[in-house]
């Protein structure tokens, strides 16, 4: 099995933070992609329907898949276990449901490595959700807290002045984020000063921040015949763990509630989620 890790709105697989590296040191094979409008995809446009993103999300996956697994003569690909977090957990369900479809009307057997990552039907194993949430199942106000958003903004405010030499490059919008997303890490000038730079070499538009926030917004949870979990942090600031504990009711899934958790729960509990993923 191979984990596919989606990261959130105007997010990219630069931010898992080692997260990626811990799942490989628990022996499992990683694909971290991205988003059109974000990463490596950051000169395409943020479609406004999330649907929309799964052309490019399947053909990373592929891409990928040839690179870390050795075909030899099968003819099947290893199964997927999708990560999503937030906005990539609502991309997670919508992968897996094309997918599922796509698995279910055909199973093509070719010999050539290049021809199977290309034409072979990928199978989803299991998905899970950390922290996310649909517009079919809790209210706005509910999936995305303003009075989150003014508290990360206080703490920001009042937080220690950094040394001027530590925070000359540093983003006041990755401050702000981590402000946001982390319990544990909403100080950590290491992690603020790396986002900064990812900001600073590659970031997501204004426009296409706010093509994606649409998206997510506008998102509605399919249904899913594949095994799913449900994973959030108990003191998530962004979104309502209301929208978790409605997911796991919706899909028939296990919740997993993890304390001393944000928003960024593979950033606070990079072990605990690890272990569950790994279940």
């Amino acid at each position: 099995m191979v984990i596919v890790l989606l990261r959130g709105l105007m997010r990219d697989s630069r931010h898992w933070a080692g997260f990626e590296q811990r799942l490989r040191e628990l022996g499992h094979k990683v694909i971290c992609i991205d988003v059109p409008g974000s990463g490596k995809l950051a000169q395409q446009s943020s479609p406004i329907v999330l649907q929309d993103y799964c052309p490019a999300l399947i053909a990373q996956i592929r891409e990928q898949l040839a690179e870390i697994v050795s075909l030899d003569k099968q003819s099947e690909l290893p199964a997927l276990h999708i990560v999503g977090l937030s906005m990539g957990g609502m991309l997670a369900t919508l992968l897996a449901r094309q997918l599922e479809s796509e698995w279910l009307q055909s199973q093509v057997a070719v010999q050539d490595t290049q021809q199977v990552t290309q034409n072979v039907a990928l199978k989803v194993a299991k998905v899970s959700l950390l922290n996310s949430s649909a517009g079919n199942l809790s209210p706005w106000y509910q999936r995305f807290k303003i009075t989150g958003l003014l508290s990360a903004f206080k703490r920001q405010l009042l937080s220690p002045a950094a040394k001027p030499e530590r925070c000359q490059h540093w983003s006041w919008f990755e401050r702000y984020t981590l402000q946001l997303t982390s319990v544990l890490h909403h100080q950590n000038a290491k992690i603020i000063g790396d986002w900064s730079q990812y900001r600073h070499d590659n970031k997501t538009s204004v426009v296409d921040g706010a093509r994606q926030l649409l998206a997510a917004a506008r998102f509605n949870a399919p249904q899913l015949t594949c095994p799913l979990q449900v994973i959030v942090g108990r003191d998530d600031k962004l979104v309502s763990t209301n929208c978790s504990e409605n997911l796991s009711r919706f899909y028939s899934a296990e919740l997993h509630v993890i304390d001393n958790a944000g928003h960024d729960v593979t950033l606070d509990k990079p072990r605990e989620v690890a272990e569950l993923l790994s279940g």
